[in-house]
């Protein structure tokens, strides 16, 4: 079936490093095109853990095909989701519109749809300056099977190219950004933001007023700061409940 990928040699001290800076972090995986799915799995969970309180959910990294179909691919993918949600409530999908154009076929998937998407998109700014994260362009497409009403969306999206001069960095850097949710009957996400809190016991009726309602109080129910919009720790939280 293939070799397992290996773990990261710096898990340990990137992640006593960034809880120590209070940052949220949340396992990795990229996955093995000619690997066991299960055992990819297994090896994810033995070398992470379960995730704590404010962890963000597992990302699955889906690019790079390689000696398989489109086809065979995409059965590896679900499959691979399967078994991790035997063990994580909500799964991330890290791609983009152009990986699954021309390595995917633009294949629809319902398993993968219903997964939040980490949606890799163009440097939006003049390659080799600075970023500003101020004025942040408007969403790219996404991919086929999150096109779909009530598919979660993108609640993150990464900016890669050559981004320079970003604090803390000596060479070019991708930029990650968490879209931050409020109560908008425009927002494409809505409809999962809905379904999640009604499936939660926090009725969100039909308006954005009572859907605000509602978020203020999952986050009240789970000691968060009540401010009706869901940032990366309110998401978290929703992830995993």
């Amino acid at each position: 079936m293939g070799s397992v990928p290996k773990v990261d040699p710096t898990l340990a001290r990137d992640r006593a490093a960034a809880g120590a800076a209070g940052l949220q972090i949340g396992p990795y995986m990229i996955l093995g095109w000619h690997a066991d799915p299960a055992a990819q799995v297994a090896k994810l969970i033995a070398a992470y853990g379960q995730p704590q309180r404010g962890d963000l959910p597992p990302a699955l990294d889906i690019e790079g095909v390689s000696g398989v179909t489109a086809a065979q691919a995409l059965a590896k993918i679900e499959t691979v989701l399967s078994e991790l949600h035997l063990h994580y409530r909500t799964v991330m999908i890290y791609t983009s519109a152009v990986w699954w154009s021309e390595q995917l076929d633009n294949a629809t998937s319902t398993a993968c749809g219903a997964c939040p998407l980490w949606l890799k998109v163009g440097y939006p700014w003049r390659a080799r300056n600075p970023p500003h994260p101020e004025d942040i362009p408007a969403a790219a497409p996404v991919p086929v099977p999150w096109r779909t009403s009530g598919s979660p969306g993108a609640f993150i999206e990464q900016f890669q190219g050559d981004a320079i001069n970003v604090p803390g960095f000596t060479s070019t850097v991708d930029i990650n950004e968490f879209r931050n949710y409020v109560a908008s009957s425009s927002d494409a996400r809505t409809p999962w933001v809905r379904g999640k809190l009604n499936t939660l016991g926090f009725p969100t009726g039909s308006t954005n007023a009572t859907l605000a309602t509602a978020i203020r109080g999952f986050q009240a129910r789970h000691g968060l700061s009540v401010d009706g919009v869901i940032g990366p720790i309110t998401w978290a939280a929703l992830c995993a409940s």
